[in-house]
């Protein structure tokens, strides 16, 4: 009887460190929300016309090399972001350096930039995109 109260109250303990470090991240992303999703939406554009891309040169099947390289990509946009959310406002949060919008801008650009050549290959004949690659 006493055992079962002790695992009991050690189970309870254990799920309630738990609620409190889901609780600690969730809390600490909260303001990132928005530019880890738009950071995201780049991202997956991107490997969704490189896939195009690569259909149209007969490469068929999607390899796990590259959706690894992806997650990979998604995971250190997420560090990277979360880096500059801390530099930001807990290292020096006198100064406003906007480094979050600075780091998620340049991944977004290179992103954008990616897609913009995917669209290149995969629409030749329209100028559009080729007077946009050379204005960007």
């Amino acid at each position: 009887m006493i055992s079962l109260n002790i695992l009991d109250k050690l189970t309870t303990s254990t799920l309630k460190f738990r609620s409190a470090i889901v609780s600690a991240f969730i809390s600490f992303f909260a303001p990132l929300y928005i530019v880890l999703c738009a950071t995201y939406f780049f991202i997956i554009l991107d490997w969704i016309y490189g896939y195009r891309v690569s259909r149209k040169y007969g490469h068929k099947k999607i390899k796990s090399s590259k959706l690894k390289d992806t997650v990979t990509k998604l995971t250190e946009t997420t560090l990277l972001i979360a880096s500059a959310h801390i530099f930001d406002s807990y290292i020096v949060p006198t100064i406003d350096l906007h480094a979050v919008e600075v780091v998620a801008g340049m991944v977004c650009l290179v992103e954008f930039w990616s897609v913009l050549e995917s669209f290149c290959d995969l629409y030749p004949k329209w100028k559009l995109w080729k007077i946009l690659s050379r204005v960007i």
